[in-house]
């Protein structure tokens, strides 16, 4: 897709809840190198349902072009189930919570991390962005 020229971040959320067929695997691929050399951020969103294949491929994206991994979990009791991450370490807050500090991060250059009160849960040695376990 075009994009406007100038300042200002270039960032696409994507929003899967299963892997692309594996004969589009190499498109995906395709398409997250393009991102990369245009100096665009992919953030993968997994969804209701995400499998292992999933979230190694949105993690794939996400490393390669500087964007973030970022998955929903069972607390909010919303939707079907959703796979346990293999991400050994994170904090569990509200979607809005999560993606407004995602979005305020990149804009401010800044990580911006949650605060304890708006924390449901947590899970393994977290601190300031940077796993201990």
């Amino acid at each position: 897709m075009p994009w406007r020229r100038g300042q200002g971040e270039r960032l696409i959320i994507q929003i899967g809840d299963e892997p692309p067929h594996p004969s589009q695997v190499g498109v995906y691929y395709d398409a997250v190198g393009k991102a990369a050399t245009d100096g665009i951020q992919v953030f993968g969103l997994a969804a209701s349902g995400a499998e292992a294949q999933l979230e190694f491929l949105m993690r794939q994206g996400a490393v390669a072009t500087g964007g973030r991994y970022i998955f929903l979990t069972d607390d909010s009791g919303v939707g079907n189930a959703h796979g346990e991450p293999t991400v050994s370490c994170y904090r569990v807050t509200s979607l809005t919570n999560l993606m407004g500090r995602v979005l305020a991060s990149e804009l401010s250059g800044r990580r911006i991390e949650a605060q304890d009160s708006a924390i449901q849960r947590r899970v393994g040695s977290y601190d300031e962005g940077v796993c201990r376990n």
